[in-house]
C-alpha cells in the first residue's frame, strides 16, 4: 500500500527515497568543494563583518593558517547560500543546482599554444 515518505519507515518506497536523498546530498557536498576550488567564484566571495574582523585580526598576527580556514569557511558558507537560492529558483535538488553552479564556474583548461 503507497504512502507518504516517512524517514523511519523501512519499506522499500521509504528506502528508495532515503537512498536519493543520499546521493544527492553526496553530490552537493562533492560540486560545493569543488565550487570553492574554483577562480571566477573565489573572486566574487564576499566575507560578512564577522569574517573581516576575523580576517584582519589572522594578518594582524601573521596568522595566515588561520586566514586561509577563515576565507575557506566564507567560501563554503557562499557557496552553500549559491546553491540552495539555485534550487528553490530552479526548483532542482540542492546536488542538481551545486553540479549546475559548478558547471557554470569551473575553470576552462587553457589551451597549449601551437
Amino acid at each position: 500500500m503507497a504512502h507518504n515518505y516517512h524517514p523511519h519507515c523501512g519499506c522499500a518506497s521509504c528506502d528508495m527515497q532515503d537512498e536519493a536523498a543520499e546521493r544527492d546530498d553526496e553530490l552537493r557536498v562533492t560540486y560545493l568543494t569543488a565550487l570553492t576550488g574554483c577562480p571566477d567564484f573565489i573572486s566574487e566571495v564576499p566575507m560578512n563583518s564577522e569574517e573581516c574582523a576575523a580576517a584582519a585580526a589572522a594578518i594582524t598576527a601573521g596568522d595566515m593558517d588561520r586566514l586561509g580556514h577563515i576565507f575557506l569557511r566564507a567560501a563554503e558558507r557562499e557557496a552553500s547560500e549559491y546553491i540552495a537560492a539555485k534550487a528553490e529558483e530552479c526548483g532542482i535538488t540542492p546536488g542538481e543546482a551545486a553540479e549546475r553552479l559548478y558547471s557554470i564556474y569551473r575553470p576552462v583548461p587553457m589551451r597549449a599554444a601551437a
